[in-house]
């Protein structure tokens, strides 16, 4: 699955978002505050922490969201019905990466991954069947690394550009592409 993340004025950020089946969808960004949208942070975390059912293993599983619109191709039959079961059976690990997402936020803007224990105290704020506490501290910075380089991309970015990426279950390769 393809994700391109175009940065526009005020701090506002559209996806689009091309799955195998060729159908391409289209959403406004969320979570204007951040250095880096809030979208594509949950894309780093999920990807570097194998959250396959977070927002977007359910996006690549067929979930629509609300306020994702269809631009382009045509849904398969029983897409409604497929989207609601995928959002139903992930609905743990979607908040569990709402979760990280908002916490590793304020791990990295704090630089708190130069202190272990803290970052990790930080996270043990999760309850989940992931322990978060039990992320080792490679993990940790690993996260925390990818994401500051992304914050700096996107901060040096300027109107109407736009990154790149593959959802595939590993974390992919990023592009930066000025259109």
């Amino acid at each position: 699955m393809q994700v391109i993340f175009t940065k526009h004025k005020n701090c506002d950020y559209s996806i689009v978002v091309t799955g195998r089946d060729r159908v391409k969808l289209q959403f406004q960004g969320v979570g204007k505050k951040f250095l880096i949208s809030h979208d594509l942070s949950h894309f780093i975390v999920e990807s570097k922490l194998n959250l396959h059912q977070g927002f977007w293993g359910c996006v690549a599983n067929g979930a629509l969201f609300p306020g994702m619109n269809i631009i382009e191709g045509r849904q398969k039959a029983h897409a409604k019905s497929k989207s609601k079961q995928v959002i139903k059976e992930a609905h743990q690990q979607l908040r569990l990466a709402e979760c990280f997402v908002r916490l590793f936020d304020e791990i990295t803007t704090a630089e708190l991954e130069l202190f272990p224990g803290i970052a990790k105290k930080y996270l043990s704020q999760i309850s989940s069947d992931i322990k978060p506490q039990e992320l080792p501290n490679s993990t940790i910075l690993d996260v925390c690394s990818v994401l500051r380089t992304f914050q700096t991309d996107w901060q040096a970015m300027n109107i109407e550009e736009h990154i790149k990426l593959h959802w595939n279950r590993k974390f992919p390769d990023k592009s930066l592409n000025v259109s």
